[in-house]
């Protein structure tokens, strides 16, 4: 029944990361310094993204990297043309294009925000071989992008978003070391994004065998956000901790009179018990 409970929770983890896919606003195409023949063969290769024509823009992208190397205005094509595909594995080549090639842009952090939540959607089918990457690159990823405003992002909320997409792929993985590092990091994100921070850094307690602490961890978390989306996820983790039939019932009556009607109450609902009944622990 733990395992449900933290199925659950991931599940809400990763609908909120599924959620901030796509909000952002349109991006400036912007110019480079570049050599006047590559700046012609970028404009090319733009205009052969925007019409579709996808084999020809891959052709004339290897030229102009066999000939001028990674140059950066290349992150914004290799982001484009993500935005077109439709197979998967292509898709996250073009991601891990953007994160190797240039991991201290914006457009690394990007591409880490969109693929992660395709990595967990798809169960780990997807995307997976650009894990290693995105912890090799974890620090450069986690810093304010310099060149995040020039593609109308806010460098701050960028990186926060990055932070929080990484602790849903560490959580669905189960990476305590790397929970550990990403919710001990000095910068404070927003009170939503902490949220999902401080909830991690409990859920990590069951990670690491140490159930009383999670216990403690997840009651101080309720009392801190009483209104997030993810309490009912919370409460139903706390459930399954809980050994006394006392609290677990205190538990279960809180659940059904505040959230009879959420996602989780359709798949726990069996193991709630009826009030006054008590609970019966079926770990």
């Amino acid at each position: 029944m733990l395992r449900k409970g933290l199925i659950i929770l991931g599940f809400g983890l990763f609908l909120l990361g599924v959620g901030l896919v796509g909000q952002g606003q349109e991006i400036p195409l912007g110019s480079a310094l570049v050599d006047p023949t590559v700046q012609r063969s970028l404009d090319e290769l733009r205009n052969l993204v925007l019409h579709g024509q996808i084999e020809d823009a891959e052709d004339l992208l290897e030229k102009i990297i066999q000939s001028s190397g990674t140059v950066k205005p290349l992150a914004e094509i290799y982001y484009r043309m993500a935005q077109r595909e439709t197979d998967g594995a292509r898709l996250a080549g073009y991601y891990d294009a953007m994160i190797r090639n240039w991991p201290k842009s914006a457009w690394a952090q990007k591409a880490a925000n969109e693929l992660i939540p395709l990595i967990l959607m798809s169960g780990g089918q997807l995307g997976t071989e650009v894990i290693p990457l995105l912890w090799k690159e974890i620090d450069a990823l986690l810093a304010p992008a310099q060149d995040a405003s020039e593609i109308g992002e806010d460098p701050e909320l960028l990186k926060n978003e990055v932070r929080i997409n990484l602790l849903q792929l560490a959580n669905s993985r189960q990476d305590a070391g790397r929970i550990e590092y990403l919710t001990n990091l000095p910068e404070k994100a927003p009170k939503k994004e902490m949220e999902q921070v401080d909830l991690a850094r409990a859920m990590n307690f069951i990670n690491t065998g140490q159930k009383e602490q999670a216990v403690l961890r997840l009651q101080d978390w309720l009392r801190l956000y009483p209104n997030s989306d993810f309490s009912p996820g919370a409460y139903l983790i706390l459930y399954t901790l809980q050994s006394d039939r006392t609290q677990k019932q205190q538990i279960a009556d809180v659940f059904r009179s505040q959230y009879a009607m959420t996602l989780e109450s359709v798949f726990f609902q069996s193991d709630l018990p009826q009030a006054g009944q008590g609970g019966v622990n079926k770990d």
